[in-house]
């Protein structure tokens, strides 16, 4: 069995994920919506290709992120809750896995099926309504950095220098815990899975012996 089954994954994220539980839902609820609206009015056609969800749930839930997302698709637009606990509930369907997975794979910049498949990606319940989001957000040039840092770039140009050094120091921090999560895993897993077939071996000989000892006494004479 490998790793990402059983381990969530070290990225920078989660190396603050305590310093994210003093914020409380309704706050982190109201800067989500503030992204919602920002997100609509650069990316109009979205929301447009999403109608026929009305009605309907959607959790995407960062496994390396304190808080989830509940986002209900609505004739009053989207509408999306902060939550550290699961919603009481259950969404139509969930999309799970690293914070950065998910934001590129809503950029179109990775992959969703190599995710899936490679168990980095964890997708639940009603298939076509993630077909239906994934086809609205295919057709756009979404870029998440203008989503959230936009008005900060516009407002002080120098801005975008300090993102970028930003942006280089993440990239070699994730490649840095990459590298510590496959020297610790690897060689974890590997003795796992050793334990596991002397385990195996055991049981077949208990098996074995079972059936010895139920074996009628006129055979074993």
């Amino acid at each position: 069995m490998p790793p990402s089954d059983k381990l969530s994954a070290l990225t920078p994220t989660r190396l603050f994920y305590g310093l994210l539980r003093p914020v409380p839902d309704p706050i982190a609820t109201q800067i989500c919506q503030y992204c919602i609206a920002r997100f609509e009015r650069l990316y109009p056609s979205v929301f447009s290709r999403l109608d026929p969800l009305h009605g309907q749930t959607l959790l995407i839930d960062p496994d390396d992120l304190l808080f989830s997302f509940l986002f209900s698709f609505t004739h009053q637009g989207l509408k999306v809750k902060a939550m550290k606990q699961k919603p009481i509930k259950p969404p139509d369907a969930s999309i799970k896995g690293t914070l950065g997975n998910l934001l590129q794979l809503a950029e179109g910049k990775v992959d969703g099926d190599a995710l899936f498949f490679t168990r980095q990606l964890q997708i639940e319940g009603d298939m076509e309504l993630i077909l239906t989001v994934r086809n609205a957000l295919e057709g756009e040039d979404v870029s998440f950095e203008e989503v959230f840092i936009g008005p900060l770039i516009q407002r002080f140009p120098n801005a975008k220098h300090v993102i970028n050094r930003l942006k280089s120091f993440n990239k070699a921090l994730s490649d840095d815990l990459q590298g510590v999560e496959t020297s610790i895993k690897e060689p974890l897993w590997e003795h796992i899975e050793q334990i596991e077939a002397e385990l195996n071996h055991v049981s077949d000989q208990i098996s074995l012996l079972q059936k010895r000892i139920k074996k009628p006494r006129h055979e074993s004479q």
